[in-house]
């Protein structure tokens, strides 16, 4: 069975929120802080990225919309922990003595997070395809 247009939009949003998770939410002349560094919010993304997938494939598999809608809440909630943190890196005293800029994987996390979102609420508006039946309606 092939993967549809939606579906790999939503795997992609997924995918990207758990790879801005893993990587430098926080850079400095000479090091970084990864969003999974230790007890970091990156760890709460990584679980609602998870939650969200597999939200998603019961949305594919079953058809009922409820799924759908708690993707979208988890992409939500997950795009609150990263704009929350980015504001918290570039607010910082080290940010505006220019010692500490955003890194690449929080804006990343926070893109991709918003993208779920989004995809999640396209899935909520589309008729649900049950099953692998070819003459199912594009989701």
């Amino acid at each position: 069975m092939k993967a549809k247009p939606l579906q790999l939009w939503a795997g992609a949003s997924i995918a990207l929120m758990l790879i801005g998770s893993f990587g430098p939410w926080a850079k400095a002349p000479f090091a970084s802080v990864g969003g999974t560094d230790g007890s970091n919010d990156g760890w709460l993304v990584v679980l609602l990225a998870v939650a969200a997938a597999g939200l998603l494939y019961l949305r594919v598999k079953r058809g009922s919309s409820w799924p759908a809608l708690v993707a979208a809440l988890a992409g939500i909630g997950a795009t609150a922990i990263t704009i929350s943190d980015r504001g918290n890196v570039s607010g910082s005293e080290f940010a505006d003595a220019g010692l500490v800029q955003v890194g690449w994987g929080l804006n990343l996390a926070m893109i991709a997070s918003i993208s779920l979102v989004v995809v999640s609420l396209v899935f909520l508006r589309r008729p649900a395809s049950v099953g692998s039946d070819n003459s199912s309606p594009e989701v």
